[in-house]
């Protein structure tokens, strides 16, 4: 089965329920799973937000 993620499921799910800090268990296996996707412009959203909070420390990690 496919499954397709929306921004507000991501960020809720981890502003919410699921902080990283607490379940970064589940996070890891969502970035591990070839069946869990999310379209070109939900994954933008998300890079956007994540360098408006995180700044250049993001840009750093990720190159």
């Amino acid at each position: 089965m496919e499954y397709l993620l929306d921004t507000n499921a991501l960020i809720d799910g981890n502003n919410k329920w699921y902080r990283r800090d607490v379940f970064p268990s589940l996070w890891i296996f969502f970035a591990s799973q070839s069946n869990v996707h999310m379209l070109k412009q939900v994954f933008e959203e998300l890079l956007i937000l994540m360098i408006s909070v995180c700044g250049s420390k993001l840009l750093t990690q990720v190159a």
